[in-house]
């Protein structure tokens, strides 16, 4: 019977070969060596990962679309949803046949069917149809829900801001201009009320009215005319365009909000007529 401990005469080298390096304990040279071989090791298990790693078979393997496709070729394999697929089939099938046939064989319209209407509009939808269509006359958005030709394109470079004039500033403009008008006609400078007002509205030739004063839009210009007793007044209100016509103690409101004592000549979303020569003539481009 073979002893459990080593023999007097045995050493211990040869009693545990398998421990240590060459059948001995290991001593500091081999864990040296050892320790040596370890970054070698790390080195090979932290290989860089591949830049297309995501086109890897294995890295689909769990991906939501690879898992849903799978699913349907489950199920298409089921004789319970094949057996569905057919049944359905064979619903709609019928009824699609009556409702064809019918027409020719009217033994065929007393069968029960379910009716299907085969009207089909071969026009593409209307808001495929509007996007391919353009109108000249509202082409530019001048801002403030405001929209005109070519003609008035250069007002979508001084697009109406919140912080412009108020419907009661406007009201006060229309009280000092019948005040004002009147007595003292185009000349300006004896004018009493409208250069009182708080909000001071500036008051300008057409052809600086917007090219010089374009950012007093704000507040507002009014407009000297050479051959006309009519006063124009173009300016910035409630985030809109705002033209008005002063005459004597005439007002006449042609686009943006109406305020009190004025005519209401506006029409929604576009620029009138009786607007468009002013306009013209302070154009900034000329």
């Amino acid at each position: 019977m073979t002893d459990v401990l080593p023999s007097p005469g045995t050493s211990e080298k040869k009693r545990f070969p398998g421990f240590g390096l060459w059948g001995r304990a290991a001593g500091p040279k081999e864990m040296k060596k050892r320790s040596s071989l370890m970054p070698s090791i790390h080195l090979r298990l932290t290989k860089p990962v591949p830049p297309n790693w995501h086109r890897l078979e294995v890295s689909k393997v769990a991906t939501r679309g690879r898992v849903l496709s799978k699913r349907v070729q489950f199920l298409s394999r089921s004789k319970l949803f094949q057996g569905a697929i057919f049944c359905w089939g064979l619903f709609a099938g019928y009824h699609l046949v009556l409702n064809v046939l019918s027409p020719y064989m009217p033994e065929l319209a007393e069968l029960p069917q379910i009716r299907v209407s085969l009207n089909l509009d071969h026009r593409p939808p209307d808001f495929i149809l509007n996007m391919a269509q353009t109108d000249a006359s509202n082409y530019f958005d001048v801002g403030g829900g405001l929209k005109g030709d070519a003609g008035l394109a250069w007002m979508a470079n001084y697009r109406p801001r919140p912080e412009g004039l108020s419907v009661a500033n406007l009201s006060d403009l229309v009280v000092a201009m019948r005040k004002d008008l009147p007595r003292f006609g185009k000349v300006a400078q004896p004018w009493e009320h409208v250069l009182a007002l708080p909000f001071g509205p500036t008051v300008s030739s057409a052809g600086n009215a917007v090219s010089k004063y374009g950012d007093q839009l704000p507040h507002g210009i009014l407009i000297l005319l050479k051959d006309s007793d009519v006063v124009p007044f173009v300016g910035h209100a409630e985030g809109q365009w705002s033209v008005l016509l002063f005459k004597d103690k005439a007002c006449r409101v042609f686009v943006g909000p109406v305020p009190a004592g004025c005519d209401d000549r506006t029409k929604s979303g576009t620029v009138p007529a009786d607007v468009r020569p002013v306009l013209s003539m302070i154009d900034p481009k000329g």
